[in-house]
């Protein structure tokens, strides 16, 4: 306080000066001082001693009180240094070594000042620090707020440096960070020996977080490492273990671990195979995510699960019984993801000699579809079903349900769940549908592989279930058999949809003569309003279907097929063909085809009455008919450069930007 006080008045006293400076500084003070008169003096000294110029130098009550205290107390420190020094009151010009130490004295005294100062404002600023509010709240309080800080799924150092960094606030902080265990969960593997003996003594009793990351030690090192973990493992509450499994290491993590709550095994990048560890019995977990590690699917810890993960597993897969179990019995469940199940067969056995000749050849036994109970888990918002056998696929989709579901990923998908008479299927796509803008709709002629997405590649990520990093989604992958039926269903499960018809794309890839696109499919997909074709894909059936009015069944409505598209982008290879060019420029003239009423034609002018499998003759149709309102016109068609030129020049297709692929 003191040298605040002495700054102040030092920056008053060059406020000061400055303006005693301005006045001397006139010009007419200049011009009298270079005449060098009597009179400038005399007017000088009354300048400087000018009423108002010495009201602003006289000091406050205040300084001078401030200042009568530091001249008293310079007085008393003073005459005791000169005692503990023994020098004189008054040091002689002819003494320098008198001088000297004066000086020293002065600058002994100086520091003592400086460090008493210093020492009673870190007392003041603890007292200040002990004052806030947030020292008011109940100390549990206090450290759960403090733990939301600090994010214990970071490296170790990370960690530390955040506890560190509370540490510095305030003694209060730093002895509350220190004392509680729930700051000093965590032992990792690549942390130093010291730093583990440390956490270890700070938490000398309550829950650890055990990982253990691959290649972090060599294998010596990591069964140490294990070892004094397993003997805190009835305080473990996280395991984490990335890395090959051996015997040796599964027998420290199979250790009783009652408290344990959250499971993480990753060994897929291992070369010892798939292990099972089979964990103690205890309270229900919380967070399972098995990377080529399975467990004994019945342990009736796999209950009240919050996440669940398991990847890359052979054999040993759990039975659709018991992972429906599973999760009926975890209504908490807000994340699902099952990848890459495979159930290998055994190997055939050697046929006795005397029946090899006569056995016949009998095709592998597909495993029955079995029918769940409704699976209800409302708060379940990602499920990721990707690469399981369909026994398995099947039961789960027809039977989960979830209402607040977001991402919904489905591969290898058959049609039993669309087809399905009860299946809830339907409901969890509806449900992750609602609120996209964007829906795609793929076919590929030469895997039969039909695909509904809300984006070409919808992420998966690959991360540890607190690295996820959330996001709303769709992917359902099917294979489609070739027939009339099952297509019908897959169309009218698509057009029951609430896709809005704002921007959806179709997209036809590759070309078989065996599984071709049925067109009639589109006849209910308003919805659609770009086309994008592949360059090995055949459009001409496409593009004859769209250039007539179709019939919906079993409504008997006529009515026009896509009518809201308004983009076509084919890359086909050989669309220099004339077939080609006709097919296409007789579905591009449908936009200027009047509306139709009865006894009218909708065969675009210039073509021929064609009749598709699924359309009759106009005169038939709109005989019965009532009046169908044209579809969109088409805005934006790319195609093959060899067309561009002569599909501009054609006075039909005016309006509509054609640009080469």
């Amino acid at each position: 306080m003191v040298y605040e006080v002495v700054e102040l008045d030092l920056n008053h006293c060059r406020e000061a000066s400055g303006a005693l400076l301005s006045q001397l500084h006139t010009p007419e003070v200049n011009a009298k001082i270079d005449s060098g008169g009597k009179e400038l003096e005399t007017r000088k000294t009354e300048s400087i001693y000018e009423p108002n110029l010495a009201s602003l130098l006289e000091p406050t009550g205040r300084e001078l009180a401030v200042r009568r205290t530091i001249d008293r107390s310079l007085n008393e420190w003073e005459a005791f240094v000169r005692d503990e020094y023994g020098l004189s009151a008054s040091p002689n010009a002819s003494d320098p070594e008198a001088i000297d130490r004066h000086l020293q004295a002065m600058e002994d005294l100086q520091t003592a000042m400086v460090q008493a100062i210093a020492a009673r404002t870190t007392a003041l600023r603890r007292l200040r620090n002990q004052s806030p509010l947030i020292h008011l709240i109940p100390p549990e309080l206090f450290i759960y707020i403090l733990l939301l800080t600090v994010n214990f799924h970071e490296d170790s150092d990370d960690v530390f440096t955040t506890l560190r960094t509370l540490c510095l606030v305030c003694r209060y902080w730093r002895s509350t960070v220190l004392a509680c265990s729930l700051f000093w969960p965590k032992i990792c593997s690549v942390s130093k020996v010291e730093f583990r003996d440390i956490i270890l003594r700070r938490n000398p009793y309550g829950a650890l977080q055990i990982l253990c990351k691959e290649g972090s030690l060599n294998e010596a090192s990591l069964d140490a490492f294990l070892a004094l973990s397993a003997k805190h493992s009835y305080r473990w509450q996280a395991l984490t273990f990335q890395g090959p499994l051996s015997d040796r290491l599964i027998k420290h993590l199979e250790a009783p671990a009652p408290a344990l709550v959250d499971l993480f095994m990753d060994q897929r990048s291992g070369s010892l195979g798939q292990k099972q560890v089979k964990l103690s019995d205890g309270c229900h977990l919380r967070h399972v995510d098995l990377d080529g590690v399975t467990l004994p699917w019945d342990l009736p810890r796999l209950t009240g699960l919050r996440s669940l993960q398991i990847r890359n597993i052979k054999n040993d897969l759990p039975s659709v019984e018991r992972l429906g179990a599973m999760l009926s019995g975890s209504p908490e469940l807000w994340w699902l993801l099952l990848a890459d199940f495979e159930a290998t067969t055994p190997e055939p056995q050697p046929e006795d000699a005397t029946t090899s000749t006569t056995a016949a050849p009998t095709a592998p036994v597909q495993p029955a579809i079995v029918k769940l109970s409704p699976i209800v888990l409302p708060n379940l918002a990602t499920l990721v079903l990707q690469a399981l056998p369909d026994n398995m696929t099947s039961p789960l989709l027809s039977s989960i349900v979830a209402d607040k579901l977001e991402k919904l990923v489905a591969t290898e998908v058959s049609t039993r769940p669309i087809s399905q008479d009860g299946s809830g299927f339907y409901d969890l796509v509806n449900t992750v549908v609602a609120p996209m803008k964007h829906v795609e709709i793929t076919y590929n002629e030469r895997s039969s592989e039909f695909m509904i997405a809300s984006e070409r590649v919808v992420d998966v990520p690959n991360e540890w279930i607190h690295h996820i990093d959330e996001c709303p989604g769709l992917l359902v992958r099917a294979k489609i058999l070739p027939s009339r039926p099952t297509w019908d269903t897959v169309s009218k499960f698509i057009a029951k949809l609430p896709i809005p018809s704002s921007d959806n794309t179709l997209v036809l890839q590759d070309h078989s003569e065996a599984t071709p696109f049925p067109v009639q499919a589109v006849n209910e997909w308003d919805f659609i309003t770009e086309v994008e074709i592949s360059p090995l894909h055949d459009p001409r059936a496409l593009f004859n279907h769209l250039a007539l009015p179709q019939t919906v069944y079993p409504s008997g409505q006529q009515k026009w097929p896509l009518p809201n598209l308004v983009q076509v982008y084919s890359r086909r290879n050989e669309a220099d063909t004339q077939e080609m060019k006709e097919s296409l420029v007789n579905f591009l003239r449908r936009s200027n085809v009047p509306k139709l009423s009865e006894n009218e034609s909708a065969v675009p002018e210039g073509t021929e009455s064609q009749k598709s499998p699924t359309s009759k003759s106009v005169n038939e149709e709109t005989e019965s008919s009532v009046v169908i309102s044209r579809p969109k016109q088409l805005q934006k068609l790319k195609v093959h450069s060899s067309i561009v030129e002569s599909l501009k020049e054609d006075p039909t297709l005016t309006g509509i930007e054609i640009s080469p692929t």
